[in-house]
């Protein structure tokens, strides 16, 4: 069976991934983005995980089980875009959580 989110593959595959001697993994930008912006460089709401990816529960499920491991985690996030339709104007990248 599938996994049901990118994040919750990453989770099930973390004994692989510590297996070939990894202590960290890196994800792409998992902010919420406008329509059509998969990259994670139109974001939209920088306190949400984009759906495509998973839920904020699965983020926190990753952190906690790399952690239990002794691994890191590291989160691509673009500070210096976003989209016009960011929550506070203009695309600012700002607003208040």
């Amino acid at each position: 069976m599938p996994p049901s989110s990118f994040l919750q593959g990453v989770i099930e595959h973390l004994d692989y991934i510590q297996d070939m001697g990894f202590d960290a993994i890196w994800i792409s930008p998992i902010i919420d983005n406008a329509d059509g912006g998969y990259h994670g460089y139109w974001q939209r709401d920088m306190y949400a995980v984009n759906a495509n990816f998973g839920t904020k529960s699965d983020l926190v499920q990753l952190s906690e089980a790399l952690h239990a491991r002794g691994m890191l985690l590291m989160v691509s996030r673009a500070m210096s875009s976003s989209s016009p339709e960011q929550r506070g104007g203009g695309g600012s990248g700002l607003r208040a959580p």
